[in-house]
C-alpha cells in the first residue's frame, strides 16, 4: 500500500490527517510494504496507532483482532448521525476535502439538501462510511478471522467524518476543526453473539422499530415470520403478552443478555413474560433466535430466545404518540430518553408512560350479535338476557299466557308486557372487553464507568402497570322469582332467566410492580476477558376481583321476602342492586430472584484455523415466589457451570463444543450438551449445522402446591353412569424437567454490509415429558393406557364381571405429570436487497417459516402418539403452515415510507370439542404503513395506520362463543396514529 493511500486510510477511518498538518509536527506515514495479507493487529499498529489516540469505544479490548472485526464487518456498531451534522459535515468549508474530491462528482448545496439523510442504525464501520459517502469505490475486505485486505481505489479521495470515530478534543495534535457536538458510538462489552451461537439472531435495531410504526414489543414481533401466532391484549385478564416462537414455549427472555423472571400476575399458567414490561422506547435493539442459544445464557430456552438491548444514549429525545381504533382503544404515550457522558463514564435515563382506553365488544359487529348462524356456526346469543326470560316451574302454561315461557317485553314508557312463546336473547361479550384499559410506567436506568482496564455497569428498570378488564355481564341462571316479588304478576313463583345488565359489570383490576438492579464488572486481565453480574429481580401483582354476584343474596332478594326486592323484569336487570354484590377481593403474589454469575474467555493455543478459544462460567440462582396465599413463600437454588470450547480447524472451518450443569434444589442435575460446525468457503457464504439440548424445570408452583381433594360426580364411561369420586389435585413433587432438543441447518448468503443478503435454516424441535395438567374426563377416557395410579377403583366384583364392567370408581388424581410431547420441523428463509435510485435508497425483505410438521401429544397416556396440528385450528394456539411477512422500506431526503405485509396460510377449522367442521379458515393479509418526516433540525413526524384497510377476521368456532380464532385475527381492526419526536 502506498503511503498516500495509507494516509487516506487513516482519514477515512480515524477523522485524523497523519502528515504535519497545522503545527502538528512531522510526522510520516510510509507505505506499507508486502501488505496484501497482514494479521489485523499488524495492520492496525502498522497504520494507525503510530499517528493518532484513538477513542476508546465502550468495548475496552482495543486488540488488533477487536479493532478489525469492528471496521471490516464481522461486528456491527450503533451509529447515530442526524441529517443536519451530516450535511454540516459535507458543507463545512474548514473540511479538509472539497466537494470537488466527492466520488460523484461536485454537488451544490441544494442538492445536498434533497440527497443527504440520517445516518441510524447497527452495521458495520464499513457500512457506516459507504453510506457517509455515498459511494462503493472503497474497500477493506475482512478475509477471515485472522487475516485482512487492505484495498482502496486511487482514484477516489475518500471522505470521513471527524465525529463519527473519535472526538478532536482528544487528538494528539489540534487540527481546529469546527466543534460539531458529539455523536455517540457504542458497542456492546460481551455481544449477544456468543460463541456456541451458530445461527445469528434476527436483529431489529433502533432504525427498523421506529420504521415499524409498532408501539410494543409484541405487535412488533407479528413482523417476524417465526411467530406462530399472537394473541392480543384482551387474551389474558393482565394484559400479559408472550412470545410464541415456532409454537414452542417458553420463550427464554433477556435484558442485556441477562435473563428475566415469570410474570407474577400469571402464576397459574405456564412461564410467560410479559413482553410489555420493557417499553419499545427503552430498546436500543432486540436480538431474536428461534433457535437454541450459547450455554452461556443457560439450557433452558425450549422455545428460543428474545434479548432486549437496552438504550445507552448520551443524546436528549421526546416522543410523543396518540392512535386509537374506531369505538375505542385509544392510547397516548409518551417518552424522555435523557443521557450524559464523559471520556470515562456515560449515564442514560428513560422515562415512558402511556394510558389505553377500553375497546367493548359491541363496537364491533362480530361481538354485538354472537349469531353465528350467518357464517354457517351456530347461535351463541344467551336466554340469559336484558330484557329477561321467565318459565313456569312445572312445566305448565304461565297465568294468562298459553305457554310455559315468555319474553319480557319493555315499553318506552316502562311498562312491562310479556310475549308467550317467546324467548329474549343476548350477545353476552357485547359487554365485555376486546381490549382493557391500561396505564402503564415504566424508568429505564443505566450508568457506566471506565476504572482502570475495567468497565463498571449499573442498570434499573421499574415497570408499574394497572390493568382493568371488564366481563360479560353476570346473570340470573334461571332462580325463581317469589310469588310475594313486587315484580311478579304470576301470582305463583316462576323462573326467571336474566343478564344483570343493571350491575356494574364484573371486572378484574391487575396491579403490579416489577423492580429490577445489575451490577455488573466486566475487564481484562491477562490475556482473559471476564465478566462478574449480580441481579436482583422482584415483581409485586395485586389481582382484585370487584362486582361479582352473591348467589345467595340474589335468590334472597328474588324471593320477596325482605325489604330488597331486586328490579329484574325490566330492559336492565339488577338496576340499583349493587346491595347483592360480593365484597372485593384481592389475591397478591410475588415471583422473583437473586443471580450471580461469573464468566471468563480466552485463547488457549494455535491451530491451522487461528486460536482456540474457551469460554467458562458459573451462576448462582435463588428463586422466590409467593402465590397468592395458595402456598407458603417458597425458594429454590440453582446452582449451574458451563463451558464453551471454539476449535478453528482450518481456515474459514470452526467447530463449537459446549456443555452445562444445572442443578435445582429438590431436582435431579441435568447435564445439557452442544455441538456446531461452521464453514465458510467464501467471506460472503456461510454453511452451520448445530444441535443442542435444552431443558425446562418445573416450575416451583407445579412441585409444591397443597395436595387438595373434593368430592363430585361424574360419567363412568365403564358403567354409564354418574357416579360419585373424590378428585385430588394440587402439586406432584415427582415431576421431572421437560427435556428438549433442537437441531438447525443453515445456508447464509451476505454480510450485514451487503446490500444483498440471504438466508435458509431448516429446523426441528422436539420435546419430551412436558409438565401438564391432567383432565378427569380425558382419564378416564383413555384408562386403559392412562398414567399408573391415577385411577383408582376397587376390586371388580362378580357382578362387576359378568357385567363388563370395572370395579366402582373411588378416586382421580389429575395432578400435573409428565407426559406428551411436541415434534416439530419447518424452514425458515429470508432474503432482502438494499438499491439506490437518483431520489431514494430503497430495502424489499421477505421472511418465510414453513412448517412441514407439528406433532402434539397431550394425552396421559403411554401410547398417545400425538395428533398433527400444523393448519389446524387450535386453543392453544393455530400452527399454519405457511407464514409470509413482507417489509418494504423507503428511505428519501426528508421522508421515509414504510409498508409492512403479514400473511399467514388457510387452515382447517374445528370447534370447541375439537370436531372437524369442514371449514376453511383464511386469515388474509395485513398491510401495515406509515410515512415519516423530518421538519428541520430536530422535529420529525411519523403518521400510519396498522392493518389499513380493516381487516374483519375470519370466522372460526375453535373459540366458541368469540366467534374468530383469538391465536390468529383480532378485533381491534384499523389504528392510526401520529408521533411528534423531538431530538436535541
Amino acid at each position: 500500500m502506498s503511503a498516500d493511500i495509507a494516509a487516506d486510510v487513516i482519514e477515512l477511518y480515524t477523522g485524523y490527517q497523519p502528515p504535519g498538518v497545522g503545527g502538528c509536527g512531522s510526522y510520516k506515514v510510509g507505505p506499507l510494504l508486502d501488505a496484501t495479507h497482514l494479521s489485523p493487529e499488524e495492520f492496525w499498529h502498522a497504520l494507525i496507532s503510530p499517528y493518532v489516540k484513538i477513542v476508546r469505544f465502550r468495548e475496552r479490548r482495543e486488540t488488533g483482532d477487536d479493532i478489525a472485526k469492528l471496521m471490516f464487518g464481522e461486528n456491527e456498531m450503533d451509529f447515530s448521525v442526524d441529517r443536519a451534522t451530516r450535511r454540516a459535515l459535507l458543507a463545512d468549508g474548514k473540511f479538509p476535502v472539497q466537494f470537488s474530491f466527492l466520488p460523484n462528482g461536485g454537488r451544490e448545496l441544494q442538492e445536498l439538501d434533497t440527497e443527504v439523510g440520517p445516518i441510524r442504525g447497527r452495521m458495520s464501520i464499513n457500512d457506516a462510511l459507504r453510506i457517509f459517502i455515498g459511494s462503493d469505490d472503497f474497500m477493506i475486505r475482512w478475509i477471515t478471522d485472522g487475516q485482512v485486505e487492505p484495498r482502496i481505489f486511487p482514484s477516489v479521495m475518500p471522505l470521513y467524518e471527524e465525529k463519527l470515530l473519535a472526538d478532536m478534543s482528544e487528538s494528539v495534535c489540534n487540527f481546529g476543526y469546527k466543534e460539531l457536538g458529539r455523536v455517540t458510538v457504542t458497542k456492546s462489552r460481551l455481544p449477544w453473539g456468543s460463541m456456541a451461537d451458530t445461527t445469528p439472531p434476527t436483529v431489529l435495531d433502533r432504525t427498523e422499530i421506529e420504521n415499524s410504526g409498532k408501539d410494543n414489543l409484541p405487535d412488533l414481533l407479528q413482523q417476524l415470520s417465526q411467530s406462530a401466532f399472537h394473541r392480543g391484549l384482551g387474551y389474558r385478564p393482565s394484559g400479559t403478552q408472550c412470545a410464541v416462537l415456532r409454537g414452542v414455549a417458553p420463550v427464554k427472555v433477556l435484558i442485556n443478555g441477562r435473563p428475566m423472571f415469570g410474570s407474577a400476575a400469571d402464576f397459574f399458567e405456564d412461564t410467560c413474560i410479559d413482553l410489555n414490561n420493557i417499553p419499545l422506547s427503552a430498546v436500543e435493539r432486540i436480538e431474536v433466535s428461534p433457535d437454541a442459544v450459547s450455554f452461556a445464557h443457560g439450557a433452558d430456552a425450549l422455545g428460543g430466545a428474545i434479548n432486549l438491548v437496552l438504550k445507552k444514549s448520551d443524546t436528549q429525545s421526546a416522543d410523543a404518540r396518540y392512535q386509537g381504533a374506531r369505538g375505542g382503544a385509544g392510547l397516548l404515550h409518551t417518552s424522555i430518553v435523557a443521557g450524559t457522558s464523559e471520556d470515562a463514564w456515560l449515564a442514560s435515563l428513560v422515562l415512558d408512560y402511556s394510558e389505553m382506553s377500553s375497546l367493548q365488544g359491541d363496537e364491533r359487529e362480530r361481538w354485538r350479535n354472537q349469531d353465528f348462524r350467518r357464517f354457517g356456526g351456530l347461535d351463541y346469543r344467551s336466554s340469559f338476557s336484558a330484557p329477561p326470560n321467565v318459565s313456569s316451574l312445572d312445566g305448565g302454561s304461565l297465568a294468562s299466557l298459553n305457554s310455559s315461557m315468555a319474553a319480557v317485553r319493555v315499553s318506552p314508557a316502562g311498562s312491562i308486557d310479556f310475549a308467550a312463546g317467546e324467548q329474549n336473547q343476548s350477545s353476552l361479550y357485547a359487554w365485555q372487553d376486546i381490549v382493557p384499559a391500561i396505564r402503564r410506567m415504566n424508568v429505564s436506568a443505566m450508568a457506566e464507568r471506565e476504572v482502570g482496564s475495567a468497565l463498571l455497569r449499573s442498570e434499573f428498570l421499574l415497570a408499574d402497570r394497572s390493568v382493568t378488564h371488564q366481563y360479560a355481564p353476570e346473570v340470573i341462571p334461571g332462580l325463581v322469582l317469589g310469588e310475594h316479588h313486587y315484580q311478579n304478576p304470576f301470582g305463583v313463583p316462576v323462573a326467571v332467566q336474566a343478564a344483570l345488565t343493571g350491575l356494574p359489570s364484573p371486572q378484574t383490576e391487575v396491579d403490579s410492580t416489577l423492580l429490577r438492579g445489575v451490577l455488573q464488572i466486566d475487564g481484562r486481565w491477562s490475556k482473559l476477558d471476564y465478566s462478574i453480574y449480580a441481579l436482583h429481580s422482584i415483581e409485586d401483582a395485586a389481582t382484585t376481583s370487584s362486582n361479582w354476584v352473591d348467589y345467595g343474596a340474589l335468590a334472597e332478594s328474588l324471593s320477596g321476602l325482605t325489604p330488597s326486592q331486586l328490579n329484574v323484569l325490566t330492559d336492565r336487570p339488577g338496576l340499583g342492586g349493587s346491595y347483592i354484590l360480593s365484597p372485593a377481593s384481592t389475591v397478591r403474589s410475588v415471583i422473583g430472584g437473586t443471580i450471580f454469575s461469573a464468566s471468563v474467555r480466552g485463547d488457549l493455543f494455535n491451530m491451522p484455523g487461528g486460536s482456540a478459544s474457551a469460554q467458562i462460567g458459573s451462576e448462582v440462582w435463588r428463586e422466590f415466589g409467593d402465590y397468592g396465599n395458595v402456598t407458603a413463600k417458597l425458594h429454590r437454588q440453582i446452582v449451574s457451570g458451563f463451558g464453551i470450547f471454539q476449535l478453528p480447524i482450518v481456515e474459514g472451518v470452526k467447530a463449537t463444543f459446549g456443555a452445562r450443569l444445572d442443578d435445582y434444589e429438590k431436582l435431579d442435575p441435568v447435564t445439557s450438551y452442544q455441538y456446531s460446525l461452521e464453514w465458510k468457503p467464501l467471506h460472503r457464504l456461510r454453511l452451520s449445522a448445530s444441535y443442542s439440548d435444552t431443558f425446562a424445570a418445573p416450575r416451583m408452583f407445579d412441585l409444591h402446591f397443597p395436595v387438595q381433594s373434593t368430592s363430585t360426580v361424574i360419567l363412568d364411561p365403564s358403567w354409564g353412569e354418574i357416579v360419585p369420586v373424590t378428585i385430588v389435585f394440587g402439586g406432584n413433587e415427582d415431576l421431572r424437567p421437560t427435556i428438549g432438543r433442537s437441531s438447525t441447518f443453515g445456508l447464509a448468503f451476505g454480510t450485514p454490509e451487503d446490500a444483498f443478503r440471504a438466508s435458509i435454516d431448516l429446523w426441528s424441535v422436539s420435546l419430551q415429558d412436558r409438565s401438564a395438567v391432567v383432565f378427569p374426563v380425558t382419564l378416564l377416557a383413555y384408562e386403559d393406557t392412562a398414567l399408573d395410579g391415577r385411577v383408582v377403583r376397587d376390586p371388580a366384583t362378580a357382578d362387576d364381571i359378568a357385567a363388563g364392567r370395572r370395579g366402582r370408581l373411588r378416586t382421580l388424581d389429575v395432578r400435573r405429570a409428565n407426559f406428551g410431547g411436541t415434534e416439530t420441523r419447518g424452514i425458515d428463509a429470508s432474503i432482502s436487497n438494499t438499491f439506490k435510485t437518483e431520489t431514494a435508497r430503497v430495502t424489499p425483505r421477505l421472511d418465510i417459516t414453513y412448517t412441514d410438521s407439528f406433532r402434539y401429544a397431550d394425552i396421559p397416556s403411554v401410547r398417545d402418539p400425538g395428533r398433527e396440528r400444523t393448519g389446524v385450528a387450535d386453543v392453544q394456539g393455530t400452527i399454519t403452515r405457511w407464514r409470509l411477512r413482507g417489509w418494504l422500506q423507503i428511505a428519501m431526503a426528508e421522508w421515509d415510507t414504510n409498508i409492512l405485509a403479514r400473511w399467514n396460510s388457510c387452515y382447517e377449522d374445528v370447534d370447541a370439542a375439537v370436531a372437524a367442521t369442514g371449514r376453511r379458515v383464511c386469515p388474509g393479509m395485513i398491510v401495515d404503513f406509515n410515512l415519516a418526516k423530518e421538519i428541520g433540525e430536530h422535529l420529525k413526524v411519523t403518521v400510519g395506520a396498522s392493518d389499513i384497510f380493516d381487516h374483519s377476521p375470519s370466522f372460526s368456532e375453535v373459540f366458541g362463543t368469540a366467534g374468530y380464532d383469538l391465536s390468529q385475527d383480532n378485533l381491534v381492526g384499523r389504528t392510526a396514529f401520529v408521533t411528534l419526536s423531538v431530538r436535541l
